[in-house]
């Protein structure tokens, strides 16, 4: 009996948790007084707004894919398997989230293409990253840090998108969006032990 209280929750079931508290995450920024003060959030259109809350939605999902995926990395054969399972259904998981609370059908396939774009677009910007601080002496000691590059990539990546590309140099909501992702990056990973 004792056992059972400490069975992994089947793949599927801690994908769908990983998801809900992620997205769960964005809505609270979304939320932000901050946030909305930095975007001129109530000067904007709600389909502007809808596309914030949307950018941000999907960085949480790419976020938790990038640190499962880090956590099948190099586990022994059950661990890996487990975490490369959850990561396999993040995604799809995050489809049928969408239809349980009732979006239709249409938009759920554009999330599903949002998705797939921002996730090419992230790999593309995370290696090219990597590649940059593996030329770079300060950060060669530093580059299997993980964490710093999927971090910097997401806030970067996030804050071109809800900027539609227009960012400024030392654009503060660039330091806001690092902040948030860094501790919900620590918040997911102590979820994934």
């Amino acid at each position: 009996m004792i056992l059972g209280l400490f069975k992994k929750r089947k793949p599927e079931e801690k994908a769908k948790e990983i998801n809900i508290f992620a997205a769960t995450s964005a809505f609270k920024i979304f939320r932000d007084k901050k946030f909305r003060g930095l975007l001129n959030f109530d000067q904007q259109s709600q389909t502007e707004q809808d596309r914030f809350f949307n950018e941000l939605v999907v960085s949480t999902l790419i976020l938790s894919i990038y640190i499962v995926r880090d956590y099948s990395i190099g586990r022994d054969d059950d661990q890996g398997e487990y975490w490369h399972e959850v990561k396999s259904n993040l995604e799809s998981q995050f489809i049928v989230y969408l239809d349980e609370i009732g979006i239709p059908r249409k938009f759920v396939d554009v999330w599903s293409k949002l998705i797939n774009l921002r996730k090419t677009e992230y790999d593309r910007d995370k290696i090219e990253m990597r590649s940059q601080m593996m030329a770079s002496k300060e950060f060669q000691s530093q580059v299997e840090n993980i964490r710093l590059i999927r971090t910097q990539v997401l806030a970067i990546g996030c804050l071109c998108h809800l900027r539609r590309g227009k960012k400024k140099p030392k654009d503060p909501l660039y330091l806001f969006l690092l902040r948030w992702i860094m501790k919900l990056n620590k918040k997911i990973e102590w979820i994934c032990r």
